[in-house]
């Protein structure tokens, strides 16, 4: 509630939005409301829906106000800056992983495919919004309060309005920010080789990538096997119709290569948090293992939409990435992550070009998009640590010779 004075809720420069994160630590499960902020003195416009907390439940509540001179009032002993309860909510959450895996929900994806809006992208910060009636009343923004109401104004937390209005759609679900830090922190969260999405878990085994016999572990083999072009036969040119519009060859080959991409590469980020020698290989490497999660998120999101067969396990070339990698120890352990991870990243971003440019269908130039924000992030990622060598980037493709032009005649008439 918004005391009288200074502050007042129907006022855009001073309205409050309030986020509570729930966690019940006997069922390891968690749940999301939207307390609303009303004027002291006033009635809301819809009575607000109150939950009912599970037994033992942790509560966290995350506060959003758009003028700086507000500032919380009462109970206000667990509070700190703008979030009340954080630490004890975070550390139930730790200390609950301990006895066994905490399953973090996922951010989830839009009905086009693409990553939901989330803390840590910043496409959208205060996930809060409320519905205002001309006379300043406000309700909880529920699908039953806009019916009901008719007529009202949709207000949100700061400049994040225009965002919201820019980049989402009603009916796109946002997690709260509590959520999205334990998502974003899943890695580190979670002990074990596993990492969840679409509701089922992936775990990548304990002999995974362990150098085989027959690879030399030099990079000899590597180059050799990315420069061996696909037999004539194996060429698939097939084009399926889907309600999104046509789903061509090079669609499909774009999602698989980017799930292939995340089966190689997110084991060895992770691994190479541990292993790298320098500490900014190591600060990219998490950066790059946890943006793996949520680029595998899309493909997901994807797959759910049109039939596409997905690889469970890394190709040929980039078992032979890991062997090499693998083989090696401090600074060369350093430079030959670099060198294969942004080879690996230069290959998929030709196909990301190829998919935005040509593609006839609604998801996959939307699922392109999402992918060059990532791809093109690693490679920046990848260059910055001055590692990278003439192998690390890919041949370029072939280019035809320019028409030629007729041959100057040189005159030597004398007048």
């Amino acid at each position: 509630m918004v005391k009288v004075g200074n502050c007042d809720q129907t006022n855009p420069n001073h309205q409050v939005f309030v986020e509570a994160t729930i966690f019940a630590p006997n069922t390891k499960t968690f749940g999301v409301y939207h307390p609303l902020v009303i004027n002291e003195g006033t009635q809301p416009a819809v009575e607000p829906v109150v939950p009912t907390l599970p037994q033992n439940a942790v509560v966290g509540l995350w506060i959003r106000a758009k003028a700086n001179s507000i500032t919380l009032t009462g109970g206000t002993q667990t509070c700190v800056d703008a979030s009340c309860n954080a630490r004890a909510f975070f550390s139930a959450v730790l200390a609950a992983d301990e006895g066994q895996r905490v399953v973090i929900p996922p951010v989830g994806n839009d009905k086009m495919g693409r990553l939901c809006p989330a803390t840590r992208f910043f496409g959208v910060i205060a996930q809060t919004t409320y519905l205002q009636t001309s006379g300043g009343q406000f309700a909880q923004a529920t699908e039953a309060n806009r019916k009901a109401l008719k007529q009202f104004a949709e207000i949100s937390g700061g400049s994040d309005k225009v965002r919201r209005s820019a980049f989402s759609e009603r009916g796109v679900m946002l997690s709260s920010m509590a959520l999205n830090e334990l998502f974003n922190n899943q890695p580190s969260l979670n002990k074990a080789n596993t990492y969840r999405r679409g509701g089922r878990s992936r775990r990548i085994g304990r002999n995974f990538g362990r150098r085989s016999s027959h690879l030399s572990g030099s990079g000899v083999d590597c180059l050799a096997v990315a420069n061996t072009p696909p037999p004539v036969g194996d060429v698939d040119n097939t084009t399926v119709n889907t309600r999104f519009g046509p789903l061509s060859a090079v669609d499909r080959e774009l999602v698989r290569k980017v799930r292939l991409a995340t089966l190689w590469e997110l084991p060895m980020a992770r691994e190479a948090t541990q292993r790298a020698e320098l500490g900014k290989v190591k600060r990219i490497s998490a950066t790059i293992e946890a943006q793996h999660v949520f680029l595998d998120a899309a493909v997901d999101g994807v797959v759910q939409l049109m039939a596409i067969d997905m690889p469970t396990e890394p190709n040929t070339l980039q078992k032979c990435f890991i062997a090499d990698i693998q083989a090696q120890s401090g600074i060369d352990y350093d430079m030959t992550l670099v060198k294969w991870l942004r080879f690996a990243h230069g290959q998929v971003f030709e196909s990301i070009a190829t998919v935005r440019g040509t593609s006839q269908n609604t998801v996959m130039r939307s699922f392109a998009e999402t992918a060059n924000m990532f791809v093109l992030g690693h490679m920046q990622l990848l260059e910055s640590t001055g590692l990278t060598q003439s192998l690390s980037f890919p041949a370029p493709p072939p280019v035809k010779k320019p028409p030629g032009r007729p041959s100057h005649q040189p005159n030597h008439r004398m007048t």
